[in-house]
């Protein structure tokens, strides 16, 4: 009986560590696919384009100014020399989408929000819910609309303070073969991570006592620096295409990897699973040589 238990055991390794690698490349893949289908995403309208779309929606208000970010997606604040070093090795938590932002003032009430509403739906926009109680979310199939309160600086309230000023922000809408590419990744990444756990499991299984535990270890220790970004990857791709409005562009599925520390690990933890790969592989002919 404890010999069979063993032989279990031994049959459940690879399965387990197969269906946890595939989970976490499964992650991985989903963020290549959504960064993938990001690539060659349209310009933003111009400032002068911008300004006019959102007169024609709010004509009583005025315009204070107007900031733009023209990145598809990017740090907002990369820093320079030593700073961008780190930041490219660490990560940072301002990686955003491109906007070109309208600041106005005198349209901060509910009947300027209803009438935005309106004149959205009218020129053919999908308008909906707002993660803020007095703005306006929409997109078209080319770029999207998101209002909100703000400050004087342009940063965003939650709600109304009844100081006049209004934010409009004129961006991409997500490209139609974001979703397909993404969800093709993480397939992908499932099937690949699956049968690379079993394939490094049953390797390790033929080595030496001391360096297959070794390099488990290395292994181990990179599904656990990955497992971070798998599961806030996971929860934002849930959450981007099952709990956000329609009318809402999902932020970067890749962006979690990019979060400050989050990258740091999952850059570890890809080397880690590399390394851990290719001694599997490549130790094994030691092996049969010594045999």
């Amino acid at each position: 009986m404890p010999a069979a238990a063993g032989g279990r055991r031994r049959q459940l390794v690879p399965v387990l560590v197969g269906l946890l690698t595939g989970l976490i490349l499964a992650a991985v893949g989903a963020a290549f696919g959504g960064w993938l289908g990001w690539r060659g995403g349209g310009p933003l309208p111009s400032d002068a384009d911008a300004v006019a779309r959102v007169q024609r929606l709010v004509p009583q208000a005025t315009v204070v100014k107007v900031d733009r970010w023209d990145h598809v997606f990017a740090y907002e604040e990369p820093g320079d020399g030593a700073g961008r070093v780190l930041v490219a090795l660490v990560g940072n938590d301002d990686y955003n989408a491109g906007y070109v932002q309208v600041l106005l003032a005198g349209g901060d009430d509910a009947g300027t929000v209803a009438q935005m509403r309106h004149r959205l739906a009218t020129e053919g926009w999908r308008v909906g819910a707002s993660p803020w109680d007095d703005g306006v979310t929409a997109r078209n199939g080319t770029l999207s609309i998101t209002s909100y309160p703000a400050t004087e600086s342009g940063s965003p309230l939650l709600r109304s303070t009844g100081s006049g000023r209004i934010a409009v922000e004129v961006g991409r809408d997500e490209p139609a073969r974001v979703w397909p590419f993404t969800l093709g990744g993480w397939v992908v990444g499932f099937v690949l991570g699956g049968a690379l756990g079993v394939f490094t499991v049953r390797r390790l299984a033929r080595m030496p006592r001391i360096a297959g535990t070794v390099v488990g270890i290395v292994g181990g220790g990179g599904l656990a620096a990955l497992l971070p970004g798998t599961v806030l990857t996971t929860v934002d791709l849930v959450h981007s295409y099952a709990g956000l409005p329609d009318t809402v562009t999902p932020p970067a599925i890749w962006g979690a990897y990019m979060f400050f520390g989050i990258k740091a690990l999952s850059l570890l933890g890809a080397l880690a699973i590399l390394v851990t790969t290719v001694l599997a592989a490549f130790m094994r002919y030691d092996v049969q040589k010594l045999r």
